[in-house]
């Protein structure tokens, strides 16, 4: 029988590596490793290959990226088998059979559990189990666009599933997912990067620092910030907003925002890595995340910029959203709102802006509740349990 210290040959599928607004996948690629784990890493985008130009700083240090196996190929002739779908399988059937074998594939998106579920059945992928984490837009967009018989094959073919919250669990069941073959594991969180400020900046004098931090998408409902903000100074109350983060909906929000006058009151920072995100957290007074599902029917588990913001000690301002009041216990931790809900997030905003003195009590609560919860050594002690379990049936 395997015992707790025998290393595991690991294998993450996912699409990049390192992906900037995915710290959840390497900060547990990088505690696998840390403990001894022999862990590669799998891209299957047929595209393009490297790096991203901006990386958090303990992928830098750590030099994580370098565990990655890219499919995508360097030749001008690679480039062009790569267009044809027999091309990208072929790519990836390479380089799946040059990584293996393993004691676990570790799919990071039900998505990346289809094609890899093929290469296991074809040959070209050697392991031992398969286990295939449900995210977010794999579990809604993804199963409105091809039918909710997608991922049927998978259900039954794969070992164990992987839901980042209790929403997601219960949206594959409903799917066809033998509930005893799938279980919840939040995404990590690095407690001690994410600390309260020694001395955060007292409330008096100044106007009320926001701030929202994600990618510019429809379902992190940053439209819906820009909105309560332009009616907070309609009513004379004094606040500035920074949104940190970048994405497809830059410039509808940046027109948004010039539609209200508020350009020298929210601002759109760009892209941010952790230390930056750290820093904007400890000047702020309070965090926003109004998610939505969108138009697509993409939906939030528990956001992880969320739980950033929570650990800082930060109030919070959410939505009943997906898996977020999983996190935010109303009027306990922050304050939860309705989607698409302007005026319901400015009255919250003035709500919070005018009891300062409950602002400890809740960000302390917060950081309580992402500590139990989402602490990444407990997240990675969690997960390897999974797996060991999962490699004993």
């Amino acid at each position: 029988m395997m015992t707790a210290f025998d290393p595991l040959r690991i294998g993450f599928a996912t699409y990049e590596f390192p992906v900037l607004s995915e710290p959840f996948v390497s900060t547990l690629a990088i505690d696998l490793a840390l403990r001894g784990h022999d862990l590669s890493v799998m891209t299957l985008n047929t595209e393009s290959r490297g790096t991203p130009q901006a990386m958090h700083s303990e992928v830098e240090e750590t030099g994580i990226a370098g565990l990655a196996r890219h499919c995508a190929p360097r030749s001008a002739f690679g480039k062009l088998i790569a267009k044809s779908r027999g091309g990208q399988f072929a790519l990836r059937a390479r380089m799946a059979s040059r990584a293996g074998p393993f004691d676990i594939v570790h799919c990071h998106f039900a998505t990346l559990g289809l094609p890899m579920l093929s290469l296991m059945q074809n040959g070209f992928l050697k392991t031992r189990r398969m286990i295939v984490h449900l995210r977010g837009y794999d579990i809604t967009t993804f199963v409105e666009e091809r039918g909710r018989n997608v991922y049927d094959e998978l259900f039954a073919k794969a070992d164990l599933f992987i839901a980042n919250c209790e929403y997601f669990r219960d949206r594959a069941i409903a799917l066809g997912c033998d509930p005893d073959k799938i279980e919840v594991i939040g995404s990590p969180l690095d407690a001690k990067r994410f600390v309260p400020p020694s001395d955060r900046r007292a409330y008096e004098d100044r106007p009320l620092a926001l701030v929202a931090v994600g990618r510019l998408v429809a379902k992190k409902g940053f439209g819906t910030a820009v909105e309560a903000v332009a009616l907070l100074k309609s009513r004379g109350i004094d606040v500035r907003l920074d949104i940190l983060g970048d994405g497809p909906l830059r410039d509808e929000l940046k027109r948004e925002i010039e539609r209200h006058h508020l350009e020298k009151i929210v601002t759109l920072k760009g892209h941010a890595t952790q230390a930056q995100i750290v820093d904007a957290l400890h000047q702020a007074d309070i965090a926003l995340a109004p998610s939505v599902r969108d138009a697509s029917g993409n939906e939030d588990a528990p956001v992880n910029t969320l739980k950033e913001a929570m650990a800082t000690g930060l109030p919070v301002i959410a939505t009943r959203h997906g898996g977020i009041p999983e996190l935010v216990k109303h009027g306990e931790n922050g304050l939860l709102i309705d989607e698409y809900d302007a005026e319901g997030l400015a009255d919250a905003i003035f709500k919070l802006a005018e009891r300062p003195q409950e602002w400890r009590a809740m960000g302390e609560a917060g950081r309580g509740r992402v500590l139990d919860m989402y602490e990444r050594n407990t997240v990675c002690e969690r997960t390897l349990a999974a797996y060991r379990r999962t490699l004993e049936r």
